[in-house]
């Protein structure tokens, strides 16, 4: 896909760049929207650089100049962005509290089309062959994303006791994790900001060889150069949504379980039973 194939490039150049040039870099991407739609002049202006410098900085990618560089750039962007623009400005208006539930779900249908141009039938396929083959496999998130940490590990764990899953900000995180071996997977899950706690225990395991998969939004989120496979959820809306990123954990969930050819349903069943049993539930 280009959306991946040019970020990944950008970010395989960047270490062998020189230091005007890595200025280009990082503002691509981690200011992509804000930088996406500059001529090679007004990108040089703002990041304090020459246009001959934005004019290598292209060639070095494999363009003739920045304005082809440039027309990939906007082409990516107008492809994430033109269906949710129309959609934002619904928003804009007199309030009416079913019409804003029609718009939500009108926001999160159009998170769901364009997650099917992000995430590949090759990156799911890999996520789940690596949390298949690791010996254990600690899932952490932090803030808002630790949400989707309990609820994934939770039920993974209902299929598998080798998950287990923790806070990024979790005082033992280091601890618990050093437990962790090659022939072990970290699964984080972080979206923009990209809390800086669940970063450093992706470097920390990326470091110690153990296998990374991390659930994202973008491909210039900071934990992709340290993961395996990363697997991403792009939220478009004008608020948190989390339900690009929780068809990825059902589907993930659901993959497993088949191929540890177990019935999902006979496994949550039994285990309602006993909880059923225990005045768990009423």
């Amino acid at each position: 896909m280009l959306y991946n194939n040019l970020f990944e490039k950008i970010r395989l150049i960047y270490e062998e760049s020189p230091k005007q040039q890595k200025l280009i870099a990082s503002e691509l991407l981690n200011n992509f929207e804000q930088s996406v739609l500059l001529n090679a002049k007004e990108l040089s202006e703002r990041i304090g650089v020459s246009s001959a410098t934005v004019i290598g900085f292209a060639q070095n990618l494999g363009y003739d100049g920045y304005p082809a560089l440039a027309r990939d750039l906007r082409k990516l962007y107008f492809q994430e962005n033109s269906p949710m623009v129309k959609l934002m400005e619904s928003f804009e208006g007199p309030s009416d509290r079913f019409k804003t539930f029609q718009q939500v779900l009108e926001l999160d249908q159009e998170n769901i089309r364009l997650l099917g141009k992000k995430t590949t039938g090759t990156s799911m396929n890999e996520a789940v062959e690596i949390l298949l083959s690791s010996g254990q496999v600690v899932i952490s998130g932090a803030r808002t994303s630790y949400s989707l940490v309990h609820y994934s590990g939770f039920l993974f764990r209902q299929l598998d006791n080798k998950f287990d899953f923790l806070n990024s900000s979790s005082d033992d995180a280091i601890d618990r994790l050093g437990l962790l071996g090659e022939n072990d997977c970290l699964f984080a899950i972080t979206f923009h900001r990209y809390a800086k706690r669940t970063q450093d225990l992706v470097k920390y395991c990326s470091k110690r060889k153990v296998k990374v998969v991390s659930l994202t939004d973008t491909s210039q989120s900071p934990v992709i150069p340290y993961s395996k496979v990363s697997l991403l959820a792009k939220n478009n809306a004008p608020f948190y949504s989390y339900v690009p990123a929780m068809v990825i954990l059902n589907s993930l969930i659901a993959a497993y379980a088949k191929e540890l050819k177990k019935s999902a349903k006979d496994i949550f069943e039994k285990k309602t039973k006993d909880l059923l049993d225990n005045d768990v539930y009423v």
